[in-house]
């Protein structure tokens, strides 16, 4: 499939119904009205598997000069969990990075059954941060995934729970 599409404020307008029939099937993207738009993380995806044209020349390159410095971190963590199967989508709303959810379920019909908390692999972790993360995680009824992303952007995933003594 070859989309295209116009990058504005971290998000990509798809305009064509056939791209949006496909995106939904594969549960990318989010409608909102008349509108359809792929996150920044899917629009990374598709640009850099070359099947994502945008507008203005955007280039998967110059999005990542513009945006914040963990992007690239980030955007491992989800390849590497869309390339596992799962649907992925952001978790800002939640206090997280992304918000995970069973192999080949609809958001929109299922509950996440992950939340991700990205960090870099010498990064130091707050115990008091690690520990508001569990809660809302357990708030959320869904498992906390710490993803450690190294400097050579491989990702090693370690589920962090609560357990009672």
């Amino acid at each position: 499939m070859n989309l295209k599409g116009t990058f504005v404020n971290n998000k990509t307008i798809i305009s064509e119904n056939d791209s949006k029939s496909w995106l939904i099937s594969k549960y990318y993207g989010e409608k909102t009205g008349n509108s359809f738009f792929l996150d920044i993380y899917e629009t990374l995806y598709f640009l850099e598997r070359g099947t994502l044209k945008l507008s203005k020349k955007e280039t998967f390159e110059s999005i990542i000069k513009k945006s914040k410095k963990e992007i690239l971190d980030n955007f491992a963590v989800f390849k590497n969990l869309r390339s596992l199967g799962y649907v992925v989508k952001t978790g800002l709303k939640f206090g997280f990075d992304f918000r995970v959810y069973p192999k080949g379920k609809s958001p929109d019909k299922s509950h996440s059954k992950y939340v991700v908390w990205a960090v870099k692999e010498k990064q130091k972790i707050n115990t008091t941060e690690l520990t508001k993360a569990v809660r809302m995680s357990l708030g959320l009824k869904t498992t906390l995934l710490l993803a450690i992303v190294g400097d050579d952007l491989e990702v090693v995933f370690q589920e962090i729970s609560r357990k009672e003594l």
